[in-house]
């Protein structure tokens, strides 16, 4: 259930025309600095039933304003879109519901971000969420309300908190997706993962699959090794 499942071939051949249609971490650099965007908007769509939590997206809020060099602000807006007559979609099928409702894109020194949640499964295994492209994302709706406010599981804030913020930290170049390693902390294993299973970007932590995670108290943090690449690239 986590993001580190592979997606298929065919769903990577994403033709590089625009600047919202490059690799994930492309962009870092302009995430966590100023040089080129002074600020951030993130366009939060959501289909009927699976509207975001509040607390969650203040959280990630909160959570970039810590690591990123934004001076003329963080906005987030939310819509919501109709839903998909498939239960479960494929990478490209996604693709295709952002090209279809995706009204805020990068422009003068406004960078931008679209955020999907959508009402089923992704078609190859229970993923939470994946970062897909160089300025999006995608929460698995379903699969969020399956794994929260349920016996031995995170409660829905929690669990939304630690898959946004996991998801976006792909976006902002974890782990050596565009942020380069200042120390050998990658999960080669796993891909694009910290090894630490107390970080934020470890491969487990926005599935709760162990129990050690159910325990916790607290929404992991990214630890030193992730904030020294973060900072290392111009941010906070």
């Amino acid at each position: 259930m986590s993001c580190t499942k592979s997606i298929a071939a065919e769903d990577q051949n994403v033709i590089e025309k625009n600047y919202h249609l490059q690799r994930v971490g492309s962009s870092a650099r302009d995430f966590l600095t100023d040089e080129n965007f002074t600020s951030l908007r993130i366009e939060v769509q959501y289909m009927p039933g699976y509207e975001p939590d509040a607390k969650a997206l203040l959280n990630l809020k909160y959570f970039l304003y810590d690591h990123l060099h934004k001076p003329g602000g963080i906005s987030i807006v939310t819509k919501e879109i109709p839903s998909s007559a498939d239960s479960s979609l494929t990478m490209q099928e996604v693709i295709g519901i952002e090209k279809a409702n995706r009204t805020a894109f990068t422009k003068n020194k406004e960078l931008t971000v679209y955020i999907l949640y959508t009402n089923g499964y992704y078609i190859e295994g229970q993923m939470l969420g994946y970062a897909y492209l160089n300025t999006s994302a995608v929460l698995f709706g379903r699969n969020l309300d399956d794994n929260s406010n349920k016996f031995k599981k995170l409660n829905r804030s929690d669990l939304e908190t630690r898959v946004l913020q996991h998801e976006v930290c792909h976006l902002l170049g974890l782990v050596n997706v565009g942020s380069a390693l200042q120390s050998a902390h990658k999960d080669d294993d796993h891909g694009k993962h910290c090894i630490n299973k107390q970080c934020l970007m470890y491969f487990l932590t926005d599935t709760e699959e162990s129990p050690s995670f159910l325990l916790r108290k607290t929404n992991p943090k990214l630890d030193a090794a992730c904030l020294e690449d973060l900072k290392a690239n111009g941010g906070k």
